[in-house]
């Protein structure tokens, strides 16, 4: 027997055994990753992305065929046309700026550019910029992929004309709901001392206020129509007729009023207690203020009057029932009360008492407007109005208007 000491062709045995199980662990990791290369290889050629690759200086190292596809030529005329660099070629102005946020925040950003292609095709090209980092987190690329946005951009202009389209329309609609409400020289002539807050919450409104005299009576009317915008300003337009109408000849008293106008509304409507029938309808303070006996007669649906004298508010509730169909329907009733030269009465809708607004997002409420005009009863009603108007100004600073807003108030 021959014994011979094998240890080293042992360990070397072992170190190739270690290195072929390395070396196809690699080749089935290289498989895998060219599989995953193939399918990139595949995406970046068919898509019809344009995608670009940059060096750190933003020197143009590779495009796809995408490229070619949406801007309708090759990359060597385009090196040519408009150079090799970013900074150079980019469409977007603001491209260094951009590429440094993207940089110093290590995140994509997105623009979008106007451009005419090769052969003059006007598209619209949106741009994902990202920035690539190596290991030690220093920028190493920058991939642009651009998309043909010009279809979205078509259709955003076909709603923007639309839409412009639509607001020229309402905005002719305003000249006429205006031209229907009491002309400033009327309601002066009037009311001498007097303030109107108007304020549509939209273009147009569904609120509206009416002013009639015959003789030494004058009726005073703030409505609140069901709705706001278009609808709303449809069924102002229907109140304001139907009490021209009504008060065509003479001035019925207030209830009769509210009940006409009702029975109207219903009828114009088609209103029935059937399953389905519309319920529009409108909220609505009505004074009738006779200067030769010094009185007031007040009716309301749902709204509220208000009268100031000698420091001292009071509030007249209207019925709760609206003009229009209601479920618990019966005839209006009025309240007459006396008042003194000096004396303020106020008509408004819900849009001021329900605005949410304050440091809790909370409703303006009554109780806050009744104190407010008490708090001012001692200025002129100009400077009154200043303070309301500022005061619910504050109130809705950080909350847009809910409804539309209408307060009309008069010295008697």
């Amino acid at each position: 027997f021959v014994d011979s000491d094998i240890t080293e062709i042992k360990k070397a045995e072992q170190e190739i055994r270690k290195q072929h199980e390395q070396i196809t662990q690699q080749a089935a990791e290289l498989s895998e990753k060219n599989k995953e290369l193939e399918k990139l290889s595949l995406v970046a050629s068919k898509t019809d992305n344009s995608v670009v690759i940059f060096d750190k200086t933003g020197k143009i190292e590779w495009v796809n065929d995408g490229f070619k596809r949406m801007l309708d030529i090759e990359l060597d005329d385009f090196i040519k046309e408009y150079g090799d660099n970013i900074y150079d070629a980019s469409l977007n102005k603001n491209i260094s700026e951009l590429i440094n946020e993207a940089v110093s925040e290590k995140k994509s950003v997105s623009y979008s550019s106007l451009t005419i292609t090769q052969k003059g095709r006007r598209i619209w090209i949106q741009t994902a910029l990202t920035p690539i980092f190596d290991e030690n987190g220093e920028l190493s690329k920058i991939v642009t992929i651009d998309s043909d946005i010009t279809a979205i951009k078509r259709a955003e202009e076909e709603i923007s004309r639309q839409k412009q389209a639509i607001t020229d329309s309402i905005i002719y609609a305003r000249r006429i709901q205006n031209a229907l409400l009491p002309p400033k020289e009327q309601f002066k002539k009037i009311f001498p001392k007097h303030f109107i807050i108007y304020r549509p919450k939209d273009i147009v409104s569904g609120d509206f206020y009416y002013v009639k005299q015959k003789g030494n009576k004058i009726v005073l009317v703030v409505s609140d129509c069901t709705g706001h915008g278009v609808p709303g300003a449809f069924m102002s337009m229907l109140g304001i007729a139907f009490l021209n109408e009504i008060m065509a000849t003479e001035i019925p008293p207030a209830d009769i009023i509210l009940n006409i106008l009702r029975e109207k509304i219903k009828s114009s409507l088609r209103q029935s207690k059937k399953s389905g029938s519309p319920q529009d309808g409108m909220d609505l303070a009505l004074a009738i203020i006779d200067r030769d006996n010094k009185t007031i007669q007040f009716a309301g649906a749902n709204n509220p009057l208000l009268h100031l004298s000698n420091n001292h508010i009071e509030q007249y509730k209207g019925d709760w029932m609206p003009i229009g169909i209601y479920v618990k329907e019966k005839p209006f009733s009025a309240q007459t009360f006396s008042y003194q030269n000096g004396d303020r009465i106020y008509l408004h809708s819900d849009g001021i008492t329900d605005q949410i607004g304050g440091p809790k997002g909370r409703k303006f409420m009554a109780k806050r407007l009744r104190q407010i005009l008490v708090d001012t009863s001692g200025l002129p009603l100009a400077e009154q109005s200043k303070i309301l108007n500022k005061k619910l100004e504050k109130w809705m600073e950080n909350y847009k208007q809910l409804d539309d807003i209408s307060f009309v108030g008069i010295e008697l």
